[in-house]
Parts: structure tokens; C-alpha cells; sequence
């Protein structure tokens, strides 16, 4: 790693299927607390007792609606391929060959030196989940294939757990399930124009479209009781020079009445606990780009953000000179930076928040908010058949 951040870190994916709408607001969909069955627990370590639960971000509806709606038209683009390697691509994925033949003599436009197959909505959802995996992996080679390239990611598994409370009907909720597939061992949803087809008028379809930028995060809370280790606490959590800060806060938690829970949101430092669940403004675009992954972790013990990090020349240039490498057990604040190639080229990066909790930035849009996520979740996101790692750093 150390070689290739001198040529600058990169960020991938650039965008996610939700990228088609810049937003800066958020909404909250599962703002009430969560039954008792609805929380889990991390594993114990020095971060303390921590139980969590899962709630769902989306775009507001008012900043959605600002924005063009794609083409509710299925189109798949093979730029710079003929017609029989396109051939041989459908045959291998074991498309039938009178739906072949059928898409390469009619329902296709060549434009720009590539192919553009235009499918009929009830072909693409005759796609077995297999076949729709094996033929959205060739479609992700290239960028023109956004939402193949970088689709919606479910990445608790579980297709009706991620449209719950979201007001959409049970016909919509069973096609999008239908219509999900497997890249490695993450869900993933790719079909937007089919998905933008299905709505009856206007209204649906901006709901429709709003869906697609849903997003997982997590809320943890630290529980805390009479035999809690409140020294083992401080030191866990003090790590940037909060020692006085994170000790009065804990005492003081334990002096109230009744107290049992502090959210981790309060174990934060100032700049990371701003950011977390929002969406970033896009005045901050006035830097040159939107704040991406690395400039989120290199600036999370930072009271006022660093924006040369936003270079991603220069923030690999930072961790040159100021992190070392280190192997697990990881602790509060040290970050983490997932490589991939023979130069093991840093591609996205988080920091470690306690347990396999993370605090991250998935992309460099505003499209994606700060979130909470297990570090395994970004394992499937950015990892699953890739055969890269991960790669701890801490500040010398």
C-alpha cells in the first residue's frame, strides 16, 4: 500500500445506484425506539457493553423531487463489442435463443461505437436470479451501465427487511424481492427503470424513485451500570486527546438518575458526530468535489475538516507520513483502508468506531450519507470476489 497512495488513493464506486439525485437532506424512516426484540449486541471488548439497532435513510421527498427521473425504458450497453460477442455473452449466461435472436435483429441501437440491447420489461424480469447475477457482472465493466455498475446494495440480505415501513404495496414489495441477485454473498437490486415502469401515475413514481436512495445504518448505544469499568470506558473512547471530555461525560451519565444508555453518537468527536446520518450539503462542492471516504476518515478526529484531503494525492500523502500499518485487535479511530491489485492501490477507507462497527462515507456523492456500518457489510460491498483486503492504520 505504502507505494501506491504515493500515486494518489482512489475511491470506488464513485457513485452508487442512487447517485441519480444529488440531495442534502435526509429523512429518517424508523424514528421510533426499537422493541427490545429488535436490538442485538456487540461482542464484549474494551469499547464497553453495546447493544444496537438498524434504521433506514432516505432522500426527502422535497430535494428528490428536484431532480429528472431516469428512463423508465431497460437498456443494457456493450460499448465496443460486435454483435457476436454480444452474442456469445447470452449464450454463456444461458439466455434462450429465440430471445437472443429476437434482441440482436430488432430490439437494439448502435450509437457511439457501442451496442445498446433494449429488452422488453417482461424479458428482463423472465431473468432467472443466476442468470441476472452472470450478466449484470459483464454489464458492470462498463460505466454507461450505472445502475449494473453500482446497484442498490441490501446488504442485510433480506429484500422485504429493506422496503419495510416504507409504504410501498405488497405486489411492489414481492416483484423488487423477485427481481434482487447475488454479487458474491451481497444482495443487490439493479432493475430501476423496470421498477420506475411499474408506477400508475407521477406520484408513484417519484416514491419509486426515491426508494432507490434507501440506505442501511445502525444506532449503538453504550449501556452502563453500577459495576460498569468506567476507567476501562475512558481509555477505550479518549483515543485524539479527549480524555477530559469523554471521563466528565461518563461520570455524569452515571450520576443521573435512572441513567442506563448513552448513545454512541456522544462518544463521537465534533466533526464525525455532525456529520453522521445527513446527507452532505452541496455548498461543499465549492471545494473542488463532494467529501468522500478518505477525506471522512482522515478528518474524524479534525475540529474543522482538512479540505486538501478531498486531493486524494495529498491525503495519501498524509497517511504516509503520519500512520503506521498495524494488525488486529483495531480500537477507536484507527482507520481502515481496503486495497485490492498487485499494488494493493487503497480504494476506500473507514474508521473503526468499536466491535466491527464503522463509522463511513460510501462514495463521493451526495447521494450518500455518513452512516454507521458493520465493517462486514463494506467487506460484501467492496471486497465480495475481488480479492482484495483490509488494511488497518493508526497515527504514529
Amino acid at each position: 500500500m505504502s507505494n501506491s497512495l504515493n500515486s494518489g488513493l482512489r475511491v470506488r464506486p464513485q457513485q452508487n445506484a442512487s447517485a441519480f439525485s444529488y440531495v442534502n437532506s435526509v429523512k429518517a424512516v424508523e424514528a421510533p425506539a426499537p422493541r427490545k426484540s429488535l436490538l442485538r449486541a456487540c461482542g464484549q471488548g474494551p469499547w464497553g457493553d453495546i447493544e444496537y439497532h438498524y434504521l433506514y435513510l432516505e432522500a426527502s421527498q422535497q430535494l428528490v423531487d428536484l431532480f429528472p427521473v431516469p428512463s423508465a425504458v431497460p437498456h443494457w450497453s456493450f460499448p465496443g463489442l460486435s454483435r457476436d460477442e454480444i452474442r456469445a455473452i447470452f449464450v454463456k449466461v444461458g439466455i434462450p435463443s429465440h430471445s437472443i435472436e429476437r434482441w440482436l435483429k430488432g430490439e437494439l441501437l448502435e450509437q457511439d461505437g457501442a451496442v445498446h440491447v433494449l429488452p422488453a420489461i417482461a424479458d428482463v424480469e423472465a431473468l432467472s436470479p443466476v442468470q441476472r447475477g452472470a450478466l449484470y457482472a459483464v454489464l458492470a465493466q462498463w460505466e454507461v451501465n450505472a445502475f449494473h455498475k453500482d446497484p442498490v446494495f441490501i446488504t442485510g440480505g433480506d429484500a422485504r427487511e429493506f422496503l419495510r415501513n416504507t409504504d410501498i404495496s405488497a405486489v411492489h414489495v414481492a416483484w423488487f424481492e423477485r427481481m434482487c441477485y447475488r454479487r458474491g454473498h451481497v444482495l443487490c437490486f439493479s432493475d430501476v427503470p423496470a421498477l420506475l415502469a411499474r408506477a400508475s401515475n407521477d406520484s408513484e413514481l417519484r416514491r419509486l424513485f426515491k426508494l432507490c436512495t434507501r440506505t442501511r445504518t445502525l444506532v449503538a448505544r453504550l449501556r452502563l451500570t453500577p459495576t460498569t469499568d468506567y476507567a476501562a470506558l475512558t481509555s477505550y473512547w479518549s483515543k485524539g486527546g479527549r480524555r477530559k471530555d469523554v471521563l466528565t461525560m461518563l461520570k455524569s451519565v452515571a450520576e443521573a438518575p435512572g441513567a442506563e444508555y448513552l448513545d454512541i453518537i456522544h462518544m463521537l468527536p465534533p466533526l464525525p458526530r455532525k456529520l453522521l446520518y445527513s446527507y452532505p450539503p452541496l455548498e461543499l462542492a465549492k471545494h473542488g468535489r463532494m467529501p468522500d471516504c478518505h477525506w471522512s476518515s482522515l478528518n474524524f478526529f479534525n475540529y474543522e475538516p482538512r479540505e486538501y484531503y478531498i486531493d486524494t494525492r495529498l491525503a495519501a500523502s498524509h497517511v504516509l507520513e503520519n500512520f503506521e500499518p498495524i494488525e488486529g485487535p483495531y480500537r477507536f479511530g484507527d482507520v481502515l483502508f481496503f486495497l485490492e491489485g498487485p499494488t494493493l492501490q487503497a480504494f476506500h477507507s473507514c474508521v473503526v468506531i468499536a466491535d466491527d462497527i464503522v463509522f463511513t462515507k460510501n462514495g463521493d456523492n451526495a447521494a450518500n450519507p455518513w452512516v454507521l456500518s458493520h465493517l462486514e457489510d463494506l467487506r460484501q460491498v467492496y471486497l465480495s470476489g475481488s480479492g482484495g483486503r483490509v488494511q488497518g492504520y493508526r497515527r504514529k
